[in-house]
């Protein structure tokens, strides 16, 4: 009995040293980065103008306390914060670059503020209109006490708004890595839920040019921060804003009618013809973000601990984290408390070069998507398809045995077909949205009879049809109602619904 157990813990042992010797030998040596990950793991810090008049600078302190004095700049706290945040978070990226992690106590801290700008103080929820009011410029109308009280906080919201929108440049300047922090997009769109309401207003006592006026302004800020390294401001801009200035726009034309004036809808139409914005440049951001969670964790999984005696980037004085809000897709952040053995083991498995490798293919293949026309997506994303298979078998080396951490990593972290694609989709639907709402205009303009609409819907042009298939937009009879079917649910709306609805009146 003896030498049976013998022989089976000396086969079990053989087994498990020639597994340990095959896993050895299969991920022996890490791939070269190909150029794309070597340029996304590149930060290049901003000097002079790159710096000074930044909108996105603006941006990342818009939360920044009010001044005392009443009379004192509100934007230049703002401005202050954003210089502030970056130097902060170049620290923190130069000590992931070199450590991969931040457990050590004397790593970079997040910023944290005193009394920083919330959203409720800028426009509570209780004021939104929301998705299923039917007249929004009423719903404020009602509400104009409430919305027209002077507030300190509320005048430095919209002073930032507005220098944001007419900043003489704009680029996010930041570093983008495993770590770090995000932007408070709460308080930005209160402010711009705010500024709708004072469009509002302004519009319902006639001042139509400055009612306007607010409303070009923000579309100007939506086309800044579409171009924003950061999917949560682009999927703003392309998204929701893009929705709440064009149902803004369409509630007007449903109040006025046949009485807008020709010189209001030469203006109105000119917001309606803004040329599309995709996510293309925060898919681009979340690449470079997951291309520094696969860097860290390698980084993480050589070094046993941090250097705490060596001279470091860290300030003397260190805040708490300061937690914001967010709207960002989940992130996968590598897990910075394996044990000795445990850590060794996976950098046995884990790749990193290949890991980076495989998830700037991937963002690759989705940034191309964001860019092809929308009556080409569908078939666009069934090729995609394709083609991250194609990636995945040239990939499944050794019989799997390859980098197994990082695969998993990957696999884990990122599902392609819905998250990331539905950013896409909801770009697209709210671009149809848009058209619904030009078809609103004309429909207007040209004094069309209800039951003239299916023939007049099935004769317009192409850029005013179904963004998704080219076919005409939907006429309700029943309700007298434009319709276009999205693809991805509105996240507004109490029932979830894909439909948008535009009632002729």
């Amino acid at each position: 009995m003896s030498k049976a157990i013998i022989w089976v813990l000396v086969t079990i042992f053989a087994l498990a040293l020639g597994a340990l010797g095959y896993l050895a030998a299969a991920n022996w040596q890490d791939e070269p980065l190909s150029e794309t990950s070597r340029k996304a793991l590149v930060y290049i810090q901003p000097i002079g103008n790159q710096v000074n008049g930044n909108g996105h600078v603006l941006l990342a302190g818009f939360d920044a306390p009010v001044p005392e004095k009443p009379k004192a700049d509100a934007v230049e706290p703002a401005r202050q914060l954003g210089l502030k945040f970056l130097q902060r978070e170049q620290e923190r990226f130069r000590w992931n670059e070199r450590f991969g992690s931040f457990d050590d106590p004397k790593s970079p801290a997040p910023i944290k503020m005193d009394k920083p700008i919330t959203p409720e103080q800028i426009l509570p929820l209780e004021l939104h209109c929301k998705p299923a009011q039917p007249d929004c410029i009423a719903w404020y109308v009602q509400n104009r006490k409430a919305i027209s009280a002077t507030d300190p906080a509320r005048r430095a919201a919209l002073a930032r708004v507005a220098a944001i929108a007419n900043a003489p440049q704009y680029a996010n300047i930041f570093p983008i890595y495993q770590g770090d922090q995000t932007y408070n997009t709460n308080a930005l769109r209160h402010a711009v839920m705010l500024q709708l309401a004072q469009a509002s207003l302004l519009w319902n006592d006639k001042a139509y040019d400055k009612a306007l006026d607010q409303v070009e302004l923000l579309e100007k800020l939506r086309q800044r921060l579409a171009r924003s390294d950061s999917l949560s401001l682009s999927a703003m801009a392309t998204s929701w804003l893009n929705k709440a200035c064009t149902q803004w726009i369409s509630q007007v034309l449903t109040r006025e009618g046949k009485k807008l004036r020709p010189q209001d809808a030469e203006r109105l139409q000119k917001l309606l013809d803004a040329p599309r914005l995709t996510v293309r440049d925060g898919l681009h951001g979340e690449m470079v973000y997951f291309a520094s969670v696969n860097a860290s964790l390698g980084i993480f999984l050589t070094f046993p601990e941090p250097d705490t005696n060596a001279a470091s980037n860290k300030p003397e004085e260190q805040p708490k984290t300061d937690a914001k809000a967010a709207d960002e897709p989940r992130r996968a952040r590598p897990s910075t408390q394996s044990l000795p053995a445990r850590r060794y083991i996976s950098s046995l498995l884990y790749l990193p070069h290949q890991s980076t490798n495989i998830a700037v293919e991937q963002f690759g293949l989705t940034m191309a998507l964001a860019d092809v026309p929308t009556i080409e997506f569908d078939k666009a994303l069934e090729a995609t398809s394709d083609q991250r298979k194609a990636l995945h078998s040239k990939r499944d080396e050794w019989y799997g045995a390859r980098n197994i951490v990082g695969q998993k990593l990957m696999d884990r972290a990122v599902d392609w077909d819905t998250s990331y694609v539905d950013y896409i989709r909801r770009e697209i639907d709210a671009s149809g949205y848009r058209r619904l709402v030009q078809l609103q205009l004309l429909a207007i303009q040209q004094n069309l009879a209800p039951d003239s609409m299916p023939g007049w819907l099935a004769q317009s042009a192409s850029p005013l049809r179904n963004p998704y298939d080219g076919k005409p937009m939907q006429w309700d009879a029943a309700k007298r109602s434009l319709v276009f079917e999205g693809r991805v649910k509105q996240r507004a709306d109490a029932d979830d619904s894909k439909f948008y609805r535009i009632e002729l009146r």
